[in-house]
This record gives C-alpha cells, structure tokens and sequence, in this order.
C-alpha cells in the first residue's frame, strides 16, 4: 500500500490450501503487527479480482491496495490459469496497515492471492471464493481486464457475489455490449457496475446542465441530431449515452442508417426521428473515456455543444449563452473502485442505458 503515513506489512510464502491454513496464517500476521501498536481489523467488503494474466495482475493489485484504504475490505486476487502446469493451488497472504489518525493503532485490512493451475485448479476456485468470504458483508467481483463475454467463464464465480465490476471501454466495439448484457443476466438481483460509466458521470451531468433554466428541458424533445466525436476505444461509452439519450427521452427502436456503420436513425414521438452519429475518424482526446465532444442539434436550428478542451475542462455552448469552461473530472481506477463499492456503484439508470445501448449492437 502507497501514500503517506502508511506502513505496510506482509507475507509472501506457498501456503496450503486448505482453508484453515490460510486463515492461521492472517492470524499470525495480526499478531506480528500487533506487537508494538494496537490493530483493528476492517472489512466492510469482500472485493474478489478476477485477473486473466500477470500484466492485468499487477495493475489491479495496486489499484486494490489504494483502494481498501478509502473502502476496508477482505480482497482475493485471483489469478486462474487453466493451461499451466504444476501445483493445482497456491496461496499467498498480505495485511495492508495504515497508520490511524493521531498514530494510535493500525486500520489493516487483509489480502488472499490463489493461483490456480490447470482445469482442476481453476473448478477448486468457487469453493475456495466461498469459504475466504468474511460472513455478514457484501461480495463484489471485479473482472479486471476485458470484461466476461462468455457466460460458462463467470457462472461459476457468481455464487454469493452482490455485485459484478467491470470496465466497457475494454470491450470490442462490435457485440460487445450485448454478449455483456447476457452475462448480467445469469443470477437474479446482481448488480452491475460499469467503471466506464461512472468514469462518463461528469460528462452526463454537464450535458443535463445545458438544459437548465433558463433554457428547460423544450429543446430535447426537437432533437433532430445527436453527433458524438470519439476514439475507438470510447465507442462503448458513446453507445451507452445513446442510451442513456434514448431511455430519458423515450426514443424508438434504432435502425441503422445505410453507408454508415456508427449511424442510426432513432423514432421519437410523433413522425420525426433522430439522428446518431458516433465518429471515430482522427480523433484524440485527453479523457480516459475516449469522448472528445457531444453536439445536439434541434429541428429550429439550435446547437448545444461540449467538447473537450483538456486538464478535465470542457468548453459548453448554448444557444444565447456565451461559451463557458467547466470542470469535468474523470476519476483514476483507484478512485473508480471505491465509487463501484459505494451507493454510485448502484445506479438504477444504468442497465436501463445498458439495456438501450444493446439495441444499437443489432
């Protein structure tokens, strides 16, 4: 664990297996870090990490430890590897402490690493999951990497777990949304949790403030353009503000339109309808999300824009308002992951614009 003030502590030696192994050695662990201060173990969590390779490994083991400093938690890191050889199972055990406020006592949470190897390996991992659980707290899963697409790879992890955490921007750009949506759906009041979502947050509250008095809300319903720049990664979170467009608005079914592959006529009420560009061409921007700039034409003519002009600052116009700057900050994945384990990581709206977004893959 980083940051000032913090002292970390740990342990990295092959353990057995079995489960009580591993929890005498966190125990061993509490008493060494006890011997000179007094130690309060914290868990308001359990954060299981699916992690396919050691690349996405590292990264997500330092996000986790920034992490749990904000939201304590029981973190397992798992790194299942069906085609290796060797011990079937391995495990490796951590406390991460920091110093609490007045230097009185450490606030420690703890970290399990399992390796699992070969096919065998890997089926020992929902047992494992379920018994490293600390009982009474919520399990999320996060699937660092490239979010699951294959509904048999996350089946069996999903036993006991409230929420499910991933990052859309890390999908392909065809399908990939829907194959996504389909994982959602293999147990019953899962929460899902898109970081890319709430990485766009910011962008969403700008484009709602453009319509705030003394402007309203009358412009939206004489939409007759929705044209958004981005970069091929960003293509997802395009999709997913279409949607989010679509189920505010109540916008009909979409059809794409010819000679365009990011372009879709889109019904809205009466005999009118919408159109969506999503381009991609020679676009760079700054933001961690991909969307360089967001432009809403009416049928009257009017023009409602923002676009991204760097160090988090967007430049807003309107029509009869001078242009305007305004901070939108996009969070670092540490910061990301918190918001995923608070009441933001349980946005309502979201398999809502999900659900929408999904439609523009057909």
């Amino acid at each position: 664990m980083s940051g000032a003030g913090t002292q970390d502590i740990q342990l990295a030696k092959d353990t057995s297996v079995n489960i009580g192994a591993i929890e005498k050695e966190l125990a061993a662990l509490w008493r060494g870090a006890s011997k000179d201060k007094q130690v309060t173990r914290a868990c308001s969590w359990n954060l299981v990490v699916h992690c396919g390779d050691d690349d996405i490994f590292d990264k997500a083991k330092a996000v986790v430890d920034e992490a749990v400093r904000h939201v304590p938690s029981r973190s397992l890191m798992l790194k299942p590897r069906p085609y290796a050889t060797g011990k079937e199972v391995e495990a490796w055990v951590s406390a991460n402490c920091q110093i609490a406020p007045g230097g009185g006592k450490l606030l420690c949470t703890e970290e399990i690493t399992v390796e699992s190897r070969g096919k065998d390996g890997v089926d020992h991992l929902p047992s494992i999951i379920r018994a490293l659980q600390v009982p009474d707290v919520p399990t999320a899963l996060w699937w660092a990497g490239s979010p699951p697409t294959d509904p048999s790879a996350v089946r069996i992890l999903l036993s006991g777990v409230d929420r499910l955490v991933f990052d859309t921007s890390m999908l392909p750009s065809d399908g990939g949304l829907t194959k996504l949506a389909h994982v959602g759906g293999l147990l019953d009041g899962l929460v899902l949790t898109d970081l890319n979502w709430l990485r766009t947050g910011s962008l969403r509250s700008v484009i709602a403030s453009l319509f705030d008095p003394p402007t309203g809300p009358a412009p939206l319903g004489n939409l007759k353009r929705v044209r958004i720049e981005t970069t091929p990664k960003g293509i997802q979170a395009a999709k997913l503000l279409v949607g989010w467009f679509a189920s505010r608005l109540a916008w009909g079914t979409p059809e794409r339109t010819e000679g365009g592959q990011l372009a879709w006529r889109m019904p809205v009420r009466g005999d009118g309808a919408v159109r969506i560009d999503i381009e991609t061409n020679k676009v760079a921007t700054s933001r961690d999300s991909g969307i360089k700039s967001v432009s809403l034409e009416t049928s009257a003519g009017e023009r409602f824009a923002l676009s991204d002009q760097g160090s988090s600052q967007l430049e807003c116009t309107s029509p009869g308002i001078a242009a305007r700057t305004v901070q939108a900050v996009e969070p670092r994945l540490d910061q990301l992951i918190v918001a995923s384990l608070g009441s933001r990581g349980r946005d309502r709206l979201y398999p809502v614009a999900l659900h929408r977004a999904v439609e523009l893959d057909r």
